[in-house]
């Protein structure tokens, strides 16, 4: 809900799938609000008008995952292993159309 006023403003569809599913996970609230908060607000700037965030729950044994996935614009591949260091932004993905 925080960020639907952003997503229709640029009328980017935002799906979820199979979220209800997930078992429970034991974790630090505060940071995995920051975490997905990050992440969708990203999505949101990065995602070109008309595009689509698709958000969903899968497991790995006991394990949750969650991914969020957005369409084009993405993330230059010789960037991907840099894209969790804290201070990187490429100039590549900063220039996307918008």
């Amino acid at each position: 809900a925080l960020y639907s006023e952003g997503f229709c403003r640029k009328k980017i569809s935002v799906s979820s799938l199979n979220l209800e599913s997930l078992p429970g996970i034991k974790a630090d609230e505060k940071r995995l609000k920051q975490l997905f908060g990050n992440l969708l607000q990203n999505s949101l700037e990065f995602t070109n008008e008309g595009g689509k965030v698709t958000i969903e729950g899968s497991t790995a044994g006991s394990k949750a995952q969650i991914s969020i996935d957005d369409s084009e614009p993405a993330v230059p591949n010789e960037y991907l292993d840099l894209i969790f260091d804290r201070f990187c932004k490429p100039d590549s993905a900063r220039s996307r159309v918008r």
